[in-house]
């Protein structure tokens, strides 16, 4: 329906709220960007006499139960580009400098975000990945690998 002209003949202002969102919309760049998917995975160490074990799956390793929350890191209902995002809920526990998390195929792109979390992003590809955890403990001077899988459906 065509805009009507007022009294003084200018055209109606558009709706406040519907401008309000279109500006929104631009300011976060989020109007035609593609979907993703933020896949959080927690590690959690203790020692291996702790009870009750962390939820997920765990190896024992030097006194130690390394887990991780999901094992594989299933990413059949993730939306692509997938974010992985591994965060080590563990005090005194870091991940090794620049060796955190190792995928070491695909085209993964790879980021350290901080001493206790890594990310990494990639497009499906249905392939099955073995990626690295290199976890250390300055203060037990102690350094925990293991060598999980991500199901990239």
């Amino acid at each position: 329906m065509p805009a009507r002209a007022t009294e003084s003949g200018s055209r109606p202002r558009p709706q406040r709220g519907l401008a309000i969102a279109i500006a929104l919309i631009a300011a976060c760049g989020c109007g035609y960007a593609s979907a993703q998917t933020n896949h959080p995975v927690t590690i959690t160490i203790v020692p291996s006499t702790t009870t009750p074990i962390p939820p997920g799956t765990c190896t024992t390793q030097q006194g130690y139960l390394l887990c991780v929350s999901e094992e594989p890191i299933d990413l059949t209902k993730d939306v692509e580009p997938v974010i992985i995002t591994w965060t080590i809920a563990s005090a005194d526990w870091a991940f090794v400098k620049n060796k955190g998390i190792v995928i070491k195929k695909g085209k993964w792109k790879i980021s350290e975000k901080s001493g206790v979390e890594y990310a990494a992003t990639q497009k499906k590809d249905g392939v099955l990945y073995k990626y690295a955890i290199n976890v250390t403990n300055a203060a037990a001077t102690t350094t925990l690998n293991w060598d999980p899988t991500i199901k990239n459906n």
